[in-house]
């Protein structure tokens, strides 16, 4: 009875884990900022970053750890705090969990930033959900900057990006 309910309980996580990896554009953040630790840090930390599309890691790590094909983001400026990486274009941020984040959430959280992106490819931050609306920056390859509050929108040089992005989305097109 007890090797029963252990398989069937292995074999849901299992199932769980094969669908959130397999679906383009979803991803599974995981918060494994040591002072916010949770069953899910510990699962995540075995887990291959490069299977997901966003995710989070231990902090603090310089800009240079952000992985290769990856745009990463810092709770903190300074890139300081939990560390989130976006592989793919993603519609809302709001769908990646980070403890450390007033909303639970990336959306509206990040506060420094890397573009360690795939091809040379450029990433447009938008401060809304989708790519369609609101305003957006264009980050090339390479482009970093530890301190969101000095970087503004392309569409509002009023506004700073810091703690405003809910959406990216990669671009051949990013000539900032």
């Amino acid at each position: 009875m007890i090797k029963t309910r252990i398989a069937t309980a292995v074999a849901t996580v299992g199932v769980t884990a094969l669908a959130l990896t397999a679906i383009p554009g979803t991803a599974q953040a995981a918060d494994l900022d040591r002072e916010f630790s949770s069953p899910v840090a510990a699962e995540a930390a075995t887990a291959d970053p490069g299977s997901r599309s966003g995710s989070s890691d231990v902090s603090p790590m310089a800009w240079t750890d952000c992985p290769l094909t990856y745009f990463c983001v810092w709770v903190d400026g300074d890139y300081e705090g939990p560390r989130g990486q976006f592989k793919e274009s993603n519609l809302s941020w709001g769908s990646f969990f980070q403890s450390a984040c007033p909303s639970g959430t990336w959306s509206n959280c990040a506060s420094s930033g890397f573009n360690n992106g795939t091809s040379g490819m450029g990433v447009v931050v938008w401060n809304e959900p989708g790519h369609d609306h609101g305003n957006s920056r264009c980050l090339p390859k390479g482009w970093r900057h530890p301190y969101f509050t000095q970087v503004h929108w392309n569409d509002n040089a009023a506004q700073n990006i810091n703690d405003k992005i809910s959406s990216n989305q990669w671009t051949w097109n990013c000539h900032y």
